[in-house]
């Protein structure tokens, strides 16, 4: 099967089975075939990728020793 009808069949696996995933690969040189892979495809971000960031409230996380100090040693 060429790339073209190897697309054309992966996009008519996906419409008939919204729920899977279809993928092209390369049998041979110049063979074409579609795979289906046993995951769903996401219906919605998993917050995977969010990145955390610190709060702007959170208390110092240094002893209270070292917070009392001026910035260059004690004054």
């Amino acid at each position: 099967m060429t790339k073209d009808e190897a697309q054309s069949e992966l996009e008519r696996l996906a419409g008939d089975d919204p729920d899977s995933t279809f993928k092209l690969y390369q049998a041979e040189p110049g063979d074409w075939a579609v795979a289906r892979i046993a995951l769903r495809p996401p219906s919605q971000p998993d917050g995977a990728n969010v990145e955390a960031r610190p709060r702007p409230d959170a208390d110092d996380p240094r002893p209270a020793a070292f917070r009392q100090l001026p910035p260059f040693g004690p004054g």
